[in-house]
């Protein structure tokens, strides 16, 4: 055999090699994304997945939540169950959805981790300062004592069947708290999905991190400073963050 007919015969075993590990190779994770309206802000969702129709679904799953939870938990939407509580506050305790019943837990829990610092019973006191803005003055000093005095959450009654009740005068406000609750149901929603990569920002100021990026050991934010520019970068995997929006 002349080493013409080597070189050709080497090349065919080469290329037939070449196209059978192609073959075999597990395809390319493709990265999918959207943003869209919700929650008063926009929710901007990047996955990651082998298959892209697996990410789509989980992109659709994404949304779908976000609106649910919006439509639960918004005191601005007259019919949220939020807002249901609200105008019913002093009266008999409501039947509430589950994941309502939920949040509101997590914060009774964070206002006791925070001696009372953060508090989704904060309503009145938002309402008089709403009020203020309107009037061109700030709340004078028995408008602010007649709203902290309605504020508390200890006194949110959940039930164990489920029921809510607010005393007189309470309103709940969950917008210290809501981005990052739906986030983290989200997030669950995802993994259960078999989507583990993925990266959700609510508005630039709550953010989740689904393990890591194709070719990279984290997902990198550039940080905004406070004064302008920019502060550095932050490497989250399978974390959450979340930052006042005047400190983002």
């Amino acid at each position: 055999m002349s080493p013409t007919v080597v070189f050709s015969a080497l090349g065919v075993v080469c290329a037939l090699t070449c196209a059978s590990a192609c073959a075999s190779a597990p395809p390319a994770p493709v990265p999918v994304s959207d943003g869209r309206y919700v929650m008063g802000t926009v929710l901007e969702v990047e996955l990651v997945a082998d298959e892209p129709a697996l990410a789509r679904r989980g992109l659709e799953q994404a949304f779908a939540e976000a609106t649910a939870l919006d439509g639960l938990l918004s005191r601005f939407e007259p019919a949220s169950e939020v807002s249901r509580l609200n105008d019913g506050a002093g009266g008999e305790p409501i039947a509430v959805d589950p994941r309502v019943r939920e949040i509101l837990v997590r914060a009774q829990r964070g206002a006791a981790a925070t001696d009372g610092a953060f508090d989704v019973t904060v309503g009145p006191v938002v309402d008089a300062w709403i009020r203020a803005a309107e009037l061109d003055r700030p709340p004078d000093e028995r408008e602010r004592d007649r709203a902290i005095a309605r504020v508390g959450a200890s006194r949110i009654r959940i039930a164990e069947d489920g029921r809510v009740a607010l005393e007189p005068g309470m309103s709940i406000d969950l917008g210290g708290l809501a981005k990052g609750f739906a986030l983290d149901r989200i997030a669950a929603d995802l993994r259960r999905a078999g989507i583990s990569s993925g990266f959700l920002s609510f508005g630039q100021s709550s953010v989740q991190a689904l393990g890591q990026p194709p070719g990279a050991p984290a997902w990198r934010l550039l940080l905004r400073a406070p004064a302008g520019g920019f502060a550095g970068t932050l490497a989250l995997r399978d974390r959450a963050l979340s930052v006042s929006s005047s400190l983002e």
